[in-house]
């Protein structure tokens, strides 16, 4: 479905349903520039069983433009995992495709956008069939595409394994193979390109948290960095993205022994892998933590994932921290105490209160769940003591904002000060 980013209103939603079995399931989906949506999944293709879907949508309606089915020798189980956009507009997807119960390949394919048809194919022995994520693109600005999935050896278990494919024909620029020096078993959960279209990996080597940056050009490896946990257990990243100021921040989980699983984010020098800071918190109940995502913006970092409470069990889990010079500590650790809203969740308007310590310039702003600045509350020069300000629900413009969590900072001198209000229609 389409949904409106200020209202959540849907716009459309497509239900797609193949021939047979109802074994539909998409996996990713990347939007082009003419707004126009691909999907990658799986669905059930009588009589080859599941093979790897392909679907155009109209953006604006959300109508079939052109569906794909692409499978491999036998009736098992084949799926896309990813897709992406080359640079002339053409998608390429990447997935596993099986021969037999215990061997199955790797299959990059590049389709014309227009009707679907291939341009070319790749395909390479060596997959392990698995119902978890295997395969991740990254487009080149020369209209190359990297792969990465996780490559099986008898005897060594999993390996991770890179390959640059030139755009026009499909045919190998170079591969790259991350076994670590034990050969222990490896393995990748997910691959985003840094600031210059290097490849960085996340995942677990060893029962460690693994992150690890390739060259580009050549597919060397310029460094790994390994995290064990506290109590030298099973730990494993599960997401990663750009940090500020030259790093990368990857999260996951860390067996932390009597709290169980506790969430981690950790931020590393994109030049050489040098741990900058991490961070681990443990819920409430001291059950399973676990951070399945990241954003970051605006110098605030935004991980997200679950928490088990023993009331609730699996929770939806929001984490807030803020980055500077290396370090990242909750937003809310300030020279002074944390601003109080009333009411909250507010309709008409909410009153927020900050405790300064000492006098300075207050500057008071509205950001959104995305971290964009929705509004200026206050920048003026405040004594120490209490100052109210007043948000109304409304943007710059005088918009009234949708219903939602928002985020109310404020900085004075050294201090910084953030909380949560919730905004009702």
């Amino acid at each position: 479905m389409k949904v409106d980013e200020e209202t959540g209103e849907v716009l459309w939603s497509n239900r797609i349903a193949s021939s047979g079995e109802n074994h539909e399931s998409s996996h990713d989906l990347v939007v082009a520039a003419d707004d126009e949506i691909y999907i990658a999944g799986r669905g059930f293709n009588d009589p080859h069983g599941e093979d790897m879907i392909i679907i155009r949508l109209n953006g604006q309606t959300g109508d079939v433009v052109w569906d794909r089915f692409i499978g491999g020798n036998g009736e098992l189980e084949d799926r896309a995992w990813s897709i992406t956009l080359a640079t002339d507009g053409n998608p390429v997807v990447t997935g596993v495709t099986s021969n037999s119960v215990s061997s199955a390949d790797f299959l990059t394919v590049k389709l014309d956008a227009d009707d679907g048809g291939t341009i070319w194919s790749v395909s390479k022995l060596g997959a392990y069939l698995d119902t978890i994520d295997y395969g991740w693109l990254i487009p080149c600005a020369n209209g190359d595409v990297i792969m990465a999935n996780n490559y099986w050896r008898s005897g060594q278990g999993y390996n991770i394994i890179l390959e640059r494919y030139a755009g026009a024909d499909g045919s190998q620029v170079w591969t790259s193979e991350f076994d670590s020096p034990d050969s222990a078993s490896d393995r990748i959960v997910q691959m985003i390109a840094d600031e210059t279209g290097n490849p960085v990996v996340v995942g677990v080597s060893d029962g460690d948290i693994l992150t690890a940056r390739f060259n580009a050009v050549n597919g060397d490896l310029f460094w790994t960095a390994v995290f064990d946990g506290p109590v030298g257990w099973y730990d494993s990243a599960k997401c990663v993205t750009l940090g500020r100021k030259g790093s990368i921040v990857t999260g996951g989980y860390v067996n932390g022994g009597d709290t169980s699983w506790d969430a981690i984010v950790i931020g590393y020098s994109l030049e050489d892998g040098t741990e900058l800071w991490h961070h681990v918190y443990d819920g409430a109940d001291s059950q399973s933590d676990e951070i399945r995502g990241l954003s970051y913006a605006d110098g605030h970092l935004y991980p997200v994932g679950y928490s088990y409470s023993s009331v609730d069990e699996m929770d939806f889990m929001t984490l807030y921290y803020y980055e500077e010079e290396g370090t990242a500590v909750p937003e809310n650790w300030a020279n002074g105490a944390s601003p109080v809203a009333w009411p909250n969740p507010f309709v008409n308007d909410t009153r927020v209160t900050f405790s300064l310590a000492d006098r300075g310039q207050l500057q008071a702003e509205v950001y959104d769940l995305r971290g964009r600045l929705v509004r200026v509350l206050a920048d003026r020069e405040a004594a120490a003591g209490e100052h109210p300000v007043i948000w109304d629900g409304c943007d710059e413009e005088g918009r009234s904002m949708a219903t939602g969590v928002y985020f109310v900072r404020g900085r004075c001198g050294t201090a910084r000060f953030s909380t949560r209000v919730l905004r009702l229609r």
